[in-house]
């Protein structure tokens, strides 16, 4: 493909945007799915999980106790009166 002085300039100057776009969509970088209506942090880290993703997923893990955000949470859905469904 042939895109020209132009368009090889423009590609230059929006090289960094473009790499900081990819490491917001880098799944490694996030660590995994936070499970809620639990006691405790629960993470779920990816299928493919590598060393990068589980360094990532013990530090989610590790801000969320420092951070009470369980506690912050429970606070919320009672503070709103938000009703958790009871077990069957």
């Amino acid at each position: 493909m042939n895109s020209g002085v132009k368009g090889k300039v423009g590609g230059l100057l929006l090289r960094n945007e473009i790499r900081g776009v990819a490491d917001k969509f880098d799944a490694s970088r996030y660590g995994g799915a936070v499970l809620l209506g639990l006691q405790a942090p629960v993470v779920k880290a990816h299928g493919a999980a590598d060393v990068r993703t589980v360094y990532y997923t013990i530090k989610q893990v590790a801000d969320m106790v420092s951070k009470q955000t369980i506690t912050k949470f429970v606070q919320y859905f009672d503070a709103h009166k938000i009703a958790v469904p009871e077990e069957k």
